[in-house]
């Protein structure tokens, strides 16, 4: 991954957490404000304060389980993110491959170009012209081979040989991705 992409993503994380920041804040100073002792008697404020005790175990879970949910739903959310950053090219990598192993070839198209996993999808293709390079040499050595023992002498091995160099021609035409 590029440092221009981990940067992206890393102010994309910081967004959401001063996002999520303000509205904490926002949050306080509401039950800040809300919460403001009027003036009143002395047994006003007692009663006020007997009240809040009694209902603050319940405003205390609401907020916390509140706190909660909206921690693991951003989490969730910035999980996602990421992890279509990635899933995205491997699922592309995967159709691509299916394509070029259903058309016996190479596959003819890469990643689009801001997909992250750039540096894989050229070693695929370098290692796939070197795999279909290696094969076309293979193929040809073969057909060397199998044409000098036809023409030349025959010795007690030499049809045995053939036979295995057929049969290894048979399995080297029935491997993937022939060019």
């Amino acid at each position: 991954m590029d440092d221009d992409a981990q940067f992206g993503q890393i102010r994309l994380v910081g967004k959401i957490s001063l996002w999520f920041s303000l509205v904490a804040a926002i949050g306080l100073g509401a039950v800040v404000l809300l919460t403001a002792s009027a003036p009143g008697s002395y047994i006003e404020t007692v009663q006020s304060l007997a009240y809040t005790r009694r209902q603050l175990p319940w405003v205390m879970l609401v907020g916390g389980l509140i706190l909660a949910l909206s921690t693991g739903v951003i989490t969730w959310l910035i999980t996602l993110y990421s992890t279509f950053r990635v899933a995205g090219p491997m699922r592309r990598f995967a159709v691509i491959l299916e394509q070029g192993t259903a058309a016996s070839r190479s596959p003819s198209r890469g990643l689009r170009d801001d997909d992250c996993l750039q540096p894989e999808s050229e070693a695929l293709r370098v290692a796939l012209a070197s795999y279909a390079s290696y094969r076309e040499q293979l193929g040809s050595e073969l057909d060397a081979l199998i044409a000098q023992l036809e023409d030349g002498p025959v010795t007690p091995d030499s049809d045995n040989l053939l036979a295995q160099l057929r049969q290894l021609k048979v399995i080297h035409g029935r491997a993937r991705y022939s060019s």
